[in-house]
């Protein structure tokens, strides 16, 4: 039972954060040593916004079923999100 109820929680807040970076517009990630920052603009700012909506979605539909939880196919779907994640630094401008 309180696994459904961090699953759910965190998951929605994941899916809220998803959101805002992307209904946000440009987003500029400062980095201290050596002084950087990564600006997210078009696509990078997508992929930036999408990874965690998707993992969210994922820990939703766990909450919902928990015997889903090592499915390949949720295995799969938190990859595409960690890659997305690692994609969206990429393709990100840096300053």
């Amino acid at each position: 039972m309180l696994d459904t109820w961090f699953f759910r929680i965190f998951g929605g807040a994941l899916v809220a954060l998803g959101f805002w970076i992307f209904i946000g517009g440009d987003f500029a990630m400062p980095t201290r040593t050596p002084p950087r920052a990564f600006h997210f603009t078009g696509a990078s700012l997508w992929l930036l916004a999408a990874a965690p909506t998707l993992v969210g979605v994922v820990f939703l539909r766990i909450a919902d079923q928990p015997e889903s939880r090592s499915a390949p196919l949720i295995r799969l779907l938190i990859g595409i999100g960690m890659a997305a994640l690692g994609l969206a630094f990429v393709l990100a401008k840096v300053y």
